[in-house]
């Protein structure tokens, strides 16, 4: 089935099973994925052929960030879209509200695959500060941690 409809080749850049890297080898059985930090994954065909694959290089040899910021309960959440499009430049969205806070959604320009990690978490970073200054974070046991632990953080 992986044979016929490729949704991955080798050097692609995939998330399975929340686990990311590239894939480095596509064998009868198994795939091989390559984590950022070198470990090597081996994913039953079986089970890539049955689960979703999110291909960060299917189409384009970059991708786009995408970085989730959670406030506390009760904050300013459009003031916070606004300052942090301002700063950023990027498309900023209310993503969900839950019990444990509000998840913001903050875009960011296209990376290679290999680089998206440390460009999301230098965004992510640059985005709580900012938030911090503006008094739009609790406290930093609250606000920040949560940024940081949150369900659905990616």
């Amino acid at each position: 089935m992986l044979a016929i409809t490729q949704p991955l080749r080798v050097g692609d850049w995939v998330t399975f099973d929340d686990q990311y890297g590239v894939v480095e080898d596509v064998r009868l059985n198994y795939t091989v994925l390559r984590t950022p930090a070198d470990a090597r994954l081996l994913i039953p065909n079986e089970k890539l052929a049955s689960g979703i694959i999110r291909n960060d290089t299917l189409i384009s040899p970059q991708i786009g960030l995408d970085v989730a910021i959670w406030l506390p309960l009760g904050a300013d959440a459009a003031r916070a879209v606004d300052v942090l499009a301002e700063e950023t430049g990027a498309d900023v969205a209310i993503a969900e509200t839950t019990p444990e806070g509000i998840r913001l959604s903050v875009g960011g320009d296209p990376v290679p695959p290999p680089e998206r990690g440390r460009h999301e978490a230098e965004l992510r970073l640059r985005c709580l500060r900012r938030l911090q200054a503006e008094g739009l974070l609790a406290d930093d046991r609250s606000s920040a941690a949560r940024g940081e632990t949150a369900p659905g953080l990616h």
